[in-house]
């Protein structure tokens, strides 16, 4: 699905993933492919991965964004250390995007490392289009 679009190589990236403990990558998938339709690069993961991969894979790509999928548990102990990791590891000009079905229930956690959570594909496309403006996401 994702040869039918033509992305220039000058085209910002967006590293999409779940993190440890977020086994479903429906939802990321799904993010990868309007990530793509919106004319960015997208490198994708997949699922349950450790912080520590995906900020590699944000300096590795030069990315300016980290899209994670959250969807379930939405309790679990664990994701607060890895965001602060994936946070620390990343450099301030890359901004971490986050959405899913129980996204909704870490935003202490989204609101300490200055995340921004989306509600739905449109949210997300005009997030990416507020990223490719310049747009500053940590300011708001």
């Amino acid at each position: 699905m994702r040869s039918v679009f033509n992305i220039p190589v000058s085209a910002p990236v967006v590293v999409v993933a779940t993190p440890t403990g977020q086994s479903h990558d429906m939802g990321a998938f799904a993010v990868a492919l309007v990530a793509e339709a919106e004319g960015w690069q997208v490198t994708y993961l997949g699922s349950n991965l450790p912080a520590e991969e995906i900020a590699a894979a944000a300096h590795r790509n030069v990315a300016k964004a980290v899209a994670l999928s959250i969807t379930y548990p939405p309790d679990d102990p664990k994701l607060k250390h890895e965001a602060q990791k994936l946070y620390c590891g990343l450099p301030e000009s890359v901004s971490i995007i986050v959405g899913g079905r129980v996204s909704e229930a870490y935003n202490r956690i989204w609101n300490e490392i200055g995340a921004k959570r989306i509600v739905g594909l449109n949210n997300f496309r005009q997030t990416l289009g507020q990223l490719r403006n310049g747009y500053n996401l940590l300011a708001e």
